[in-house]
């Protein structure tokens, strides 16, 4: 894996972790969207 693709992976991951928290925070999971935002932010 070169350091391009690992930087990929780790934006792909954290869109899907921003996608998590939007349909948490839509179903009012705060807690676990909060989570999920924290891990989308790093």
């Amino acid at each position: 894996m070169t350091k391009e693709d690992y930087i990929n992976y780790r934006i792909d991951r954290a869109y899907e972790a921003l996608e998590d928290a939007k349909l948490l925070a839509e179903n009012e999971r705060w807690n676990t969207a909060v989570n999920r935002l924290y891990y989308a932010s790093f």
